[in-house]
């Protein structure tokens, strides 16, 4: 009986909450394309700052995104070794810092 009198008065709250970054960029993201728009190639160019952190896979990932949502690209299916790349990208950059450039 009572979800029957009461359907029309259901509430929901939701709480979002941002936070701003205090930690800069010490990298930068360009996109590539073909003519067609059919591919879609990341490069990824370190600064002279950069330095190893914990979340910079997490990070890598939200410019990624952030750079296709401010260029008006919409990607329905990504590589499906993208994880896998940026994992073994981050693995040879704590191994050799003085890599600079990845596509």
């Amino acid at each position: 009986d009572f979800f029957v009198k009461n359907y029309n008065t259901m509430v929901q709250k939701f709480l979002i909450e941002i936070y701003p970054k205090t930690q800069k960029n010490c990298f930068m993201v360009k996109l590539k394309s073909n003519p067609s728009l059919t591919y879609l190639k990341v490069n990824i160019n370190f600064l002279d700052n950069f330095k190893y952190y914990p979340n910079l896979k997490f990070d890598i990932l939200q410019n990624i995104y952030k750079v296709m949502i401010k260029q008006k690209f919409l990607i329905l299916r990504l590589d499906k070794n993208l994880f896998d790349k940026i994992d073994d990208f981050i693995l040879s950059i704590q191994k050799s810092p003085s890599i600079k450039e990845i596509e």
